[in-house]
């Protein structure tokens, strides 16, 4: 995906950055593409830069580089319901895995993490208490939750990264496979 941005009108990019980049979903998906933003006001003058300071915007592209579909240019560039149903095109287009399926693992994946989180956030407190006041009992009792904290965040980790290896390029993305010393493919 490819963000062509003018940096100098703050008011939109705001606005597109709040509806869009700060839905959990759409965060969720982006996580697996190739991003960029390019701000337009960089390029060298010209027709390119006249071309495409007139049609700032989303631009998508599958894994090989080509268009999948027209751009989100102007008000539609603004749409949380239009960017949402490019990026769930690219998708299905460019993975084996349904983006429903990859979001719902994910968020198990965030669930995880925020139990973590909290846990930690309560023993910090428990561990600023043992600086003040040394106590037998409560240093056992932080190291125990320290431990199973350090498990949780392992467990999120090992699931992130079976989601993420579940989640493959349709086979005509994927390399070709080298040949072996007889000339036949793997």
């Amino acid at each position: 995906m490819v963000w062509l941005i003018d940096l100098t009108d703050e008011k939109t990019n705001k606005k597109i950055e709040g509806t869009i980049f700060q839905n959990e979903n759409v965060g969720l998906a982006l996580k697996r593409f190739h991003c960029f933003k390019v701000n337009v006001r960089s390029l060298p003058e010209g027709e390119l830069k006249d071309k495409y300071l007139r049609s700032l915007g989303f631009y998508f592209f599958d894994p090989a580089a080509q268009p999948t579909q027209r751009p989100l240019v102007g008000r539609r560039s603004e749409s949380l319901s239009s960017f949402s149903s490019s990026v769930e095109t690219v998708w299905n287009l460019s993975f084996t895995t349904a983006l429903k399926k990859y979001q719902g693992d994910m968020k198990d994946v965030l669930d995880l993490l925020d139990k973590a989180e909290g846990k930690k956030a309560i023993t910090d407190k428990k561990k600023e208490k043992l600086k003040d006041k040394p106590n037998a009992r409560l240093q056992r009792e932080v190291e125990k939750e320290e431990a199973e904290i350090a498990e949780q965040m392992k467990e999120a980790e090992d699931l992130e990264k079976e989601v993420i290896a579940g989640c493959t390029l349709r086979p005509e993305f994927l390399p070709e496979a080298p040949a072996d010393e007889t000339g036949k493919k793997d």
